[in-house]
């Protein structure tokens, strides 16, 4: 699956720049974009000094040339509870 994203801070919508993970192998450091082939069971993580992490999972078997593209929302550190906060999202088919 090929994944898009645009990293913004999700208060003010102000771009972000964020190192940006694929199953904790750095692809990308302080960037405010992405695009990245994602293979089914792996997870997709966003990191930014000050903000909280942004997680993707792919759990399931994930349809061949499909795409998922939109906004990276980082929240504010300061801005949300810290023991609560660690968005997780999971995306595919079982």
């Amino acid at each position: 699956m090929r994944v898009e994203g645009v990293i913004v801070d999700a208060e003010t919508g102000r771009p972000v720049e964020a190192d940006v993970y694929l199953d904790g192998t750095l692809l990308y450091a302080h960037v405010r974009s992405f695009a990245v082939e994602v293979p089914s069971g792996s997870e997709l993580r966003v990191e930014a000094p000050g903000y909280h992490p942004w997680a993707l999972r792919f759990r399931y078997k994930l349809k061949e040339g499909s795409r998922f593209s939109g906004p990276v929302r980082l929240t504010p550190v300061s801005k949300a509870a810290t023991d609560e906060h660690e968005p997780k999202r999971v995306l595919g088919e079982k």
